[in-house]
């Protein structure tokens, strides 16, 4: 590391910035790195809705993760799709299911 030279964080895909720290540091005199590091949080969402007249299989809950909705017996699939993904906004993305009986 040279004096006054700088470095700038940032989060590998999957992660989010968390709070605190510092992203970008710079080398000081005593050969130490100004501030203190930035921690960075994964990204994650909350369960899936449980929609009515389907099973669900959870995949996970990471970013890009996937929700499998199926529609019961007796139930078939009208409208949406079977397959949601958590989105790096954290959000389960994707139509849900309508299962309509007959």
């Amino acid at each position: 590391m040279t004096y006054m030279t700088s470095i700038t964080y940032d989060c590998e895909e999957g992660y989010k910035r968390g709070v605190g720290g510092d992203w970008t540091r710079t080398c000081l005199e005593n050969k130490q790195w100004s501030g203190t590091p930035p921690v960075c949080l994964e990204i994650k969402c909350s369960n899936p809705p449980e929609i009515i007249n389907t099973l669900m299989d959870v995949g996970g809950t990471r970013m890009n993760d996937y929700a499998y909705y199926e529609c019961v017996d007796g139930f078939r699939l009208e409208g949406g799709s079977t397959t949601k993904r958590c989105n790096k906004d954290e959000e389960w993305e994707g139509e849900d299911p309508v299962c309509v009986g007959g």
